[in-house]
């Protein structure tokens, strides 16, 4: 999967019926998933990157797809959201080129 440079990206806190997602993105990299809540990326409606918002700030994403920029704007929002309640989340962004 690619997607453009001007796909929308939606960052959103994920669902607990979404949980194969993350799945996916451990899997594609070798790797456990924390129990954690986790920030999510999303892009052209498929989650492609993750960020633990509590424990060690894991992060999760598709090594298969430029997500080096994408993981920094879950990693800001992740770690705002450290020690805090969660509330509800929903920002749409446009990848910069």
């Amino acid at each position: 999967m690619s997607f453009e440079t001007e796909s929308p990206i939606t960052i959103r806190f994920i669902h607990r019926n979404e949980r194969r997602a993350l799945d996916r993105l451990a899997e594609l990299e070798g790797r456990d998933v924390p129990d954690a809540p986790f920030v999510v990326a999303e892009v052209d409606e498929q989650i492609v990157a993750a960020v633990a918002t509590e424990g060690d700030a894991a992060t999760l994403a598709d090594p298969f797809l430029q997500t080096a920029q994408i993981v920094s704007l879950l990693e800001i929002q992740a770690r705002g959201l450290r020690g805090r309640r969660r509330k509800p989340l929903a920002a749409r962004l446009r990848l910069a080129a």
